[in-house]
């Protein structure tokens, strides 16, 4: 709405001064064509004189041909003010005034001038009237001629451009009142709809989707992308729900085991020392498993807040296996598991977060003691295909 007003304001601004405009233009433009008609006139009578006043006989018919010719009415007056010649014949011989002939008697004196009046022999229209002092060669004043044209046509024509605009301007609002409604129900309400989504996301709510919406087809896009992400959010969330869970449950059982072989040895340590020899290197195990426990927990935090960095170095893959060989070893001879390293020689080195690199190995190599029948063998092996490894 706020828009429509301050669209609307400025064009009846326009509205309004353009027929102000148009209004003074046609105006002035009637005024200089009747000043110059009635100079052309004063002159043509001055060419009555016969020496001593203006020939009437003459006169008559040069107002009549004018007034006919000009759609003016005319009327001419001598030097005593007295209508010698008009158009209207009911005016002939009377004394000319300012009441019912404004600017006449100035004419008289040798000024031209022009007024609009209300006439009373136009029925009160609003009329422009020019008013011509007749003058001879010599510089002497015989007469007056006025001229007079109704404005009637004028304001007619004015009032027709104005009814136009209006019309023009109502079509106007009337089409941008739809535009705004088209644009509502296709932009601003679809990205309504997407910012109250993004909203609840935003709050932890990923069960939530944009609806269907009709819009533009960036809005559109806009919203399948935005539930992709969500349902993709969803996943991710999932998971890092279900990673924290099985480290929770993997956490349980190297504590119970702990705390199993530990009062193991607080029962029958000092009475069997066999036991200590053979318990602790399993509470090592134990206490590695962990610790790789708790870097995995930190590593996820890191990921989470967008803190992890990575420290590339030269990584042999081989020195990586024997490291994670030598962590897992106790817990691979305590399953009856055999470990198999089968690497080709000359396999080339990479660049790589190391420390990362043995974690990757040794979850899988763990995962895979844990799992493995007892006699079993683990297998790890790579080779080198191009440029990948």
């Amino acid at each position: 709405m706020g828009s429509l007003v301050g669209t609307g304001m400025p064009l009846i601004g326009f509205s309004w001064v353009f027929v102000a405009l148009l209004w003074s233009f046609f105006t002035r433009h009637l005024e200089q064509e009747l000043q110059a008609r009635a100079v052309l006139l004063s002159e043509a009578a001055s060419e009555t004189w016969d020496g001593d006043t203006m020939s009437v006989p003459r006169l008559d018919p040069l107002v009549a041909r004018w007034a006919r010719h000009s759609d003016v009415r005319v009327t001419v007056i001598d030097v005593n003010g007295v209508i010698v010649a008009a158009s209207s014949h009911a005016v002939l011989g009377k004394v000319a005034n300012d009441t019912t002939q404004p600017g006449m008697l100035r004419a008289l004196s040798g000024m031209s001038n022009g007024t609009v009046w209300q006439s009373p022999n136009f029925d009160y229209e609003d009329t422009m009237y020019a008013n011509v002092p007749i003058v001879v060669a010599g510089g002497e004043i015989l007469g007056a001629v006025r001229m007079a044209h109704s404005l009637t046509q004028i304001q007619d024509e004015v009032r027709d451009v104005r009814d136009a605009m209006l019309v023009t301007l109502v079509a106007y609002v009337a089409v941008l009142v739809a535009v705004m409604m088209w644009l509502g129900r296709t932009i601003a309400r679809p990205v309504e709809a997407l910012e109250r989504h993004a909203r609840d996301l935003a709050l932890g709510d990923m069960t939530q989707r944009v609806p269907r919406i009709r819009g533009t087809i960036e809005v559109e896009a806009l919203a399948s992308t935005l539930n992709r992400m969500t349902e993709r959010l969803e996943r991710l969330e999932g998971l890092r729900r279900q990673y924290v869970s099985d480290v929770s449950h993997e956490l349980r059982t190297p504590l119970a085991s702990i705390r199993s072989i530990t009062e193991t040895l607080m029962a029958h340590g000092r009475t069997d020392p066999d036991l200590i020899e053979r318990y602790l290197p399993r509470i090592v195990v134990q206490v590695d498993r962990l610790a790789r426990l708790a870097t995995q927990l930190l590593d996820l935090a890191q990921i989470e807040s967008g803190n992890l960095i990575a420290h590339e170095a030269r990584v042999e893959l081989g020195n990586v296996v024997d490291e994670v060989f030598g962590v897992v070893a106790p817990a691979a001879t305590e399953r009856g598991v055999q470990l198999v390293r089968a690497f080709p020689k000359g396999l080339p080195a990479f660049r790589a977060d190391r420390d990362r690199i043995v974690q990757v190995f040794l979850n899988l190599v763990d995962n895979a003691i844990r799992y493995t029948p007892r006699n079993g063998t683990v297998e790890v092996g790579a080779r080198a295909e191009g440029r990948v490894l």
